[in-house]
């Protein structure tokens, strides 16, 4: 029988364009990592480096703005090492998040030299090559239950699947094998982590309610160009038991006594008689007197709603649902490979509007192809779906990450007016030469006031100072007046 391993997994510092963006992960890749590899028999250890450092904050100047990176200093991390470690798995979440695990695996190998590095997550799944360093040993690419085991169980590491040695050639068919059956993993090992952290933390847009995250299925069959998560989960989804993710939602109010679940799913209403029976299962927690509501952060898809469902989700204490509408353009959701009926959605807002769903809804600006006629047809659109009661939009300025079909698209006709220095970081909607997309259609400046003009109609203007200045507030006013204050001003802006 082969000796239990010990392993280190470790969250990073993040990066923050503001001190008001900073939130805290609840690390579910990492705690899911960790039970999985406790359920066979071997010892594991999770460091948050955001969490446990959070008032630790170094504003660095970076070649085109400047930035917080929270969390613990290297040499903090690698004090918390120990000397029989045998694997230290580090998170790359974002592909931000390069410099700061390059720099991280340099300070632990010139500790630890003889240490085995492995690092997974997004970065290292969309970019291989680009994660290429000398003090890093191996890469997971795709999910990192099965390549982590078999690579604790001594399985030789140019033998497994979704596993990377360093300076091996990658293939697409590298990618890991997937679990298919989501209900034969152990529930994430929350014990692990700074749980009492996690449910204390609160931001300018959460309120001060024990919050937690939970994942329900994983894979999109979808293929929207711009989206990077094939890279991690593929294209089949794969979805939990109801009666599974009820069971975790039971043993997260005994253990935790939790006051709301955020479902970080990208497909959560994918099977409507799934997600019909995890409702129920909510609606009946409540009734037994353990009240919880829950969200949707990530988005639903528009096309599994309907009325009967939404009605069961109102009854169910859901708080609110995100839309992920992207454009108001058909033309422009056709160049995206984005499935969605706009006529749907105005019918969706309008069912949530009746029976006080909150909805938000998310829009890209600046994608390839998009016009001025286009824009302003996102404009006018969200103008139809304000009126179809939608509470709060959002906007981001597109990105082509590397990895993904646009990025493809993009570089092939030469969009990406510069290449972007992996060195550097690019936070909220920055838009420079080396990170924004040109097109014959728009330049760099164009896309700054498309986003000026799109929150011009969109976001009230003592809304906008309320979240642009709440990190100073929360310094000088009690905490329960600033949330009072901030439904307040909600309500005021419906």
């Amino acid at each position: 029988m082969r000796k239990p391993k010990n392993l280190i997994l470790i969250n990073p510092p993040w990066v923050f364009a503001h001190e008001r963006d900073i939130i805290l992960s609840q690390n579910l890749g990492l705690a899911y990592l960790g039970a999985y590899l406790t359920e066979h028999g071997h010892q594991v250890r999770i460091i948050d480096a955001l969490a446990e450092g959070l008032s630790h904050k170094l504003k660095v100047k970076g070649r085109y703005q400047t930035f917080f990176q929270v969390g613990l200093d290297y040499q903090q991390i690698a004090q918390q090492i120990t000397a029989d470690t045998d694997i230290i798995g580090i998170s790359a979440p974002f592909t931000n998040n390069a410099k700061i695990v390059k720099q991280l695996a340099q300070c632990i190998k010139q500790i630890f030299p003889d240490k085995l590095i492995v690092l997974g997550g997004v970065y290292p799944s969309l970019t291989p090559e680009d994660a290429f360093c000398p003090e890093i040993d191996c890469y997971i690419i795709g999910e990192g239950e099965i390549p982590l085991l078999e690579l604790a169980e001594d399985k030789d590491p140019k033998q497994i699947q979704g596993l990377l040695v360093r300076g091996q050639e990658y293939k697409i068919s590298d990618c890991a094998k997937i679990i298919e059956n989501l209900d034969e993993i152990p529930f994430p090992a929350r014990d692990k982590l700074p749980m009492q952290q996690y449910l204390s933390f609160c931001s300018p847009r959460r309120d001060r309610i024990k919050t937690v995250s939970m994942i329900t299925s994983r894979g999109c069959p979808f293929d929207c160009v711009f989206c990077s998560i094939h890279a991690i989960t593929g294209y089949k989804w794969r979805m939990r038991s109801a009666d599974n993710v009820i069971k975790e939602i039971k043993a997260l109010l005994k253990d935790y006594a939790i006051e709301h679940i955020e479902f970080e799913d990208d497909n959560l209403t994918l099977n409507k008689s799934r997600m019909q029976d995890i409702v129920k299962g909510i609606i009946e927690i409540n009734q037994q007197g353990k009240l919880i509501s829950w969200s949707a952060p990530n988005g639903v898809m528009v096309d599994t709603l309907d009325q009967e469902l939404l009605e069961q989700i109102k009854i169910s204490n859901c708080l609110f649902l995100n839309l992920a509408v992207e454009s108001g353009d058909p033309d422009m959701l056709k160049k995206m490979n984005k499935k969605l009926n706009q006529g749907k959605v105005l019918e969706i807002a309008r069912i949530c509007k009746t029976l006080k769903i909150k909805t938000n809804a998310f829009f890209m600006i600046g994608y390839p192809g998009e016009t001025e006629q286009s824009f302003r047809k996102t404009l006018d659109f969200v103008k139809k779906l304000k009126q179809a009661g939608v509470n709060e939009f959002y906007a981001t300025v597109t990105r082509a990450y590397p990895g993904t079909k646009l990025f493809k698209q993009c570089q092939e006709s030469r969009f990406i007016t510069q290449a972007a220095d992996p060195e550097n970081m690019f936070l909220g909607n920055l838009v420079h030469k080396e990170n924004a997309l040109e097109t014959a259609d728009f330049k760099t400046s164009d896309l700054l006031q498309r986003l000026k003009r799109f929150e011009r109609i969109t976001v009230p203007v003592y809304l906008r100072y309320y979240h642009q200045y709440y990190h100073i507030i929360k310094k000088i006013i009690p905490d329960g007046f600033i949330q009072s204050l901030k439904k307040l001003l909600i309500k005021q802006a419906k």
